[in-house]
């Protein structure tokens, strides 16, 4: 009897030695159908035979963008990680202010955003350090959709640093009623959306001086004229290229050297000499203009279409007194006066699992689902794409129109590494000027060197240029 029990022992334990053998190598089928084990995988998350793998990747995307689009980025990070379940992405919205130490301190401590969402002339720098890397791959397949005066300017070298998301052209804001009770109503045209083209020989032979001597006695001014800070200087980069003359050219500032820019600096002082803007130009801040145009107390200010959007919205709710607001190009005799700030997503050097999920959120954008999301940035700005400004040129004819002034846009930080930095001198020239404390000339001729030193240290630390 023993000897019987032993012996079913025996088998019992056979058995089930022979069943362990098969599971081991059988499939298993306790994982959800449609998932299998994950392959042996090294640091960067690929699998000994090359292939990338599901794991767990968490990143962050910053950006200091208006807070109404916060919630497009947020719906658009949800769409995509559904998609992609192994991907986690915080999202933080920061004041533009907080910026420059924001990121500075992010280099020093290695926590890098992967998606930095920004203007692209606040951020470039960062590629000539090398904290930015290009998007070429994602945004080289859509590029036929975007217009050359953008593509122009995200672009470094051969390669391609933002996926854009949305313009904002820079030029004139008009308060039409104003200029119509000064008797200039025939230089308003009835379509309320077209940009409006006044010749530079009007705008200082007839509208300005007429508005001048209109508002005389009043608090009122023709046209806001700022030196105040560094805040808004696309805006006398614009002022400075009236004749045809330009501040950069070739890498270098140029603008002592160029005649015209010289003379359009010299015609800015007649202006102002002449009561033609506000008082003080030397010490007036941009935001304090804005504040004039929207109280009634300037008809023509500098502006970009995000701000002419924020009027419109503040009308709407209330917040200012209506008025018909128009767009206008800045008049010029020649060239190029229309400043284009673009948004847009840059990638910056993290590791390789977050580029991956950085690049892959970009190639998603470009998808039918993808520019669901691009579309709704015309909350703030102009579409970066055309085919999504042709789709909705019913709703928003202000697109066709810019179309039609693209021709006047230039880059005005004239894609020199540093520009930021070079901004430092640019004001006190035009200071100096306003408050008659040196030519234009002179003026000119200082900041073109302060500036050019700034220039050539960056672009000898380029990382981006010396590749």
């Amino acid at each position: 009897m023993k000897a019987m029990r032993i012996v079913s022992y025996l088998l019992v334990f056979a058995l089930v030695l022979v069943m362990t053998a098969c599971s081991s190598s059988a499939p298993s089928t306790s994982e959800p159908a449609g998932q299998t084990s994950a392959p042996a995988t090294d640091s960067t998350g690929s699998s000994a035979s090359g292939t990338k793998t599901e794991k767990k990747v968490t990143a962050s995307f910053w950006t200091d963008f208006p807070n109404n689009v916060g919630p497009i980025f947020e719906e658009a990070i949800q769409k995509y990680t559904e998609l992609h379940p192994n991907y986690t992405i915080e999202f933080e919205l920061f004041p533009g202010a907080d910026r420059a130490e924001k990121l500075a301190l992010a280099k020093e401590s290695g926590t890098l955003p992967a998606l930095l969402f920004a203007a692209s002339f606040s951020v470039f720098d960062e590629a000539h350090q090398g904290y930015m890397l290009p998007v070429t791959s994602a945004v080289k397949p859509v590029s036929s959709d975007i217009s050359h005066s953008t593509l122009e300017q995200i672009t470094i070298g051969n390669e391609i640093y933002m996926y854009p998301l949305y313009t904002s052209p820079f030029g004139l804001h008009v308060n039409a009623d104003l200029v119509r009770e000064a008797g200039l109503g025939d230089y308003i045209p009835e379509n309320p959306y077209e940009i409006i083209t006044w010749s530079l020989d009007d705008f200082e032979n007839v509208i300005l001086p007429t508005l001048a001597k209109h508002f005389a006695g009043t608090e009122k001014y023709a046209f806001s004229l700022f030196a105040g800070n560094d805040q808004a200087d696309t805006h006398n980069h614009n002022l400075l290229r009236i004749l045809g003359g330009t501040v950069f050219d070739g890498g270098r500032v140029v603008a002592a050297d160029n005649e015209k820019t010289v003379q359009a600096l010299d015609k800015l002082y007649d202006w102002y000499s002449k009561g033609y803007t506000n008082r003080n130009a030397a010490t007036k801040l941009a935001t304090e203009c804005n504040a004039d145009f929207q109280n009634g107390l300037v008809a023509i200010n500098s502006g970009q279409y995000s701000a002419y959007l924020n009027y419109l919205s503040a009308m709407e709710q209330g917040k200012i007194n209506k008025f018909d607001l128009r767009l206008a190009t800045v008049p010029k005799q020649d060239g190029q006066t229309l400043a284009l700030y673009i948004y847009g997503a840059c990638m910056m050097k993290v590791d390789e699992a977050q580029q991956e999920l950085a690049l892959g959120f970009l190639e998603w954008l470009s998808s039918d689902e993808g520019k669901a999301s691009l579309t709704k940035f015309n909350t703030i700005g102009v579409p970066a794409f055309s085919s999504i400004a042709k789709e909705q040129a019913a709703e928003y004819p202000v697109y066709a129109e810019y179309e039609k002034v693209d021709k006047y846009i230039y880059d005005f930080t004239g894609g020199v590494p540093g520009y930021v930095s070079t901004r430092a001198s640019f004001f006190p020239a035009l200071q100096a000027v306003f408050s008659d404390k040196q030519s234009s000339k002179d003026a000119l001729a200082e900041y073109q060197e302060k500036a050019n030193k700034v220039i050539d240290e960056y672009a000898k630390r380029s990382v981006a240029l010396n590749k």
